[in-house]
């Protein structure tokens, strides 16, 4: 939301706000000009041309209500988003389970790099290219959020799919509709436009080999082939091979053998868009990565703090497995876990608990519910009783974990804070200065 209200406040559209808490994000917004206040506060909002809205907002919210009755247009964000993505001269969209904040922001910086006009919506906060990126209308970079199918507002010249597995189960039912939802996103795509996959998700297998997209992967079928991967202190390097040659060689500088999967996806559109390749190399392996994507945050009595923003099991996994590699077995790991809406959590709920075996130390934070009440799913508290581990904790708050970690980590032990909610918070608990 505050990267569209950045966007149309660049283009000279008149653009208030508002949202329920401070934050630095509403700060940030004041301080570029744009009104903003908090609470409901409907005498506030006037008569606008029109107001954007997110799916976080009830139908019951004072502020939508008014508005509604007042015969105001009211828009999803993902509503605006399609519609500002047919002013760009290429819509480079980029959907997937996991992986699109990553994807795009390396895809950002690429293009940056070599002084293209671009738009980058992003969701996180990238090292790289900052908050919102807005430089021309040549090309329109953005994640494809598959959440509410709101990925189908868009009509993609470059169409980029990284993986598909089972989330957002008050979406969706199955991974069958999942697949569906997909499909109709490349379906959707402009005549005669790229379609990238990865080849090696059963996605592609089932529901697009057929079709002979461009893929990448480490499959030796893929179109852009992942070769000759190397891996230190768990960051990842790698040859990208097109027509059996080295294309490009990158090492990463980021942490996590995913991110070959977001480099390669990178790779292969900025060779489809044919930007030059000594560029896409050295800006790849140059990419620092996006806020909350095992970050490292500092360290205190000696005992290292990540975060990441992981709220899957798959995602979960992959930051636990970056910790081993990370940490070679020196101290113990600690994962500090705060489920992201009762939904996912009853739906995954299995998944969860095999992910969550990969540390020496588990605590479980109270849940983030977000747009959800304990009658969707299952509680934190629910999940912590069905575990079937010893080491394991439970916490009311993040204050009380942190608490916790103060009192029962040594020097040598790796903290890695997971979860989509409030839980990042416990960093800033740990490390003051962050």
């Amino acid at each position: 939301m505050s990267l569209l209200a950045r966007f149309l406040h660049s283009s000279g559209v008149n653009v208030t706000g508002t949202d329920r808490s401070p934050s630095e994000v509403l700060l940030s917004l004041e301080a570029n000009g744009i009104n903003v206040w908090t609470g409901f506060q409907p005498e506030k909002t006037g008569r606008p041309d029109a107001v954007v809205f997110s799916s976080a907002v009830p139908k019951t919210d004072p502020e939508y209500t008014y508005l509604r009755s007042c015969g105001v247009p009211l828009f999803e964000r993902f509503e605006l988003l399609g519609a500002l993505s047919d002013r760009f001269g290429c819509s480079i969209c980029i959907a997937g389970t996991h992986g699109k904040t990553t994807t795009t922001a390396m895809i950002g910086k690429v293009l940056s790099d070599c002084n293209k006009k671009i738009f980058v919506h992003v969701g996180g906060e990238c090292n790289d290219i900052g908050e919102c990126l807005n430089t021309g209308s040549d090309y329109f970079v953005c994640e494809a959020c598959e959440y509410k199918k709101s990925l189908l507002a868009l009509r993609p010249d470059v169409a980029v799919i990284l993986n598909a597995e089972m989330d957002h189960p008050d979406t969706y039912s199955d991974l069958t509709e999942i697949y569906n939802t997909f499909d109709l996103f490349l379906q959707n795509a402009k005549h005669r436009s790229i379609k990238v996959i990865n080849a090696d998700d059963p996605y592609y297998e089932l529901r697009q080999k057929q079709n002979a997209p461009v893929t990448f992967g480490i499959s030796p079928n893929a179109t852009f082939h992942i070769a000759n991967i190397r891996e230190q202190g768990g960051r990842y390097g790698c040859d990208i091979e097109y027509c059996g040659k080295v294309l490009y060689t990158f090492d990463l500088s980021v942490s996590g053998r995913h991110n070959l999967y977001n480099g390669a996806a990178c790779a292969a559109v900025c060779a489809l868009l044919q930007i030059p390749c000594n560029v896409v190399r050295e800006s790849i392996s140059a990419f620092s990565g996006v806020k909350r994507r095992f970050e490292y945050k500092g360290e205190f009595s000696g005992v290292k703090i990540y975060s990441d923003y992981a709220h899957h099991p798959t995602e979960i996994a992959a930051a636990l497995k970056t910790a081993h590699e990370v940490t070679r077995g020196n101290g113990r790991i600690w994962a500090v876990f705060q489920p992201h809406t009762f939904s996912r959590t009853k739906a995954l709920f299995m998944d969860f608990c095999k992910a969550l075996n990969d540390c020496d130390k588990l605590i479980i934070v109270k849940e983030y519910a977000a747009r959800e009440t304990i009658e969707c799913g299952m509680s934190a508290r629910a999940l912590f009783g069905r575990m079937e581990r010893k080491d394991k904790y439970y916490k009311k708050n993040v204050m009380d974990a942190a608490a916790m970690l103060i009192k029962e980590t040594a020097p040598g032990d790796c903290v890695v804070v997971l979860g989509a909610g409030d839980v990042e918070v416990l960093c800033q608990l740990l490390v003051p200065t962050v």
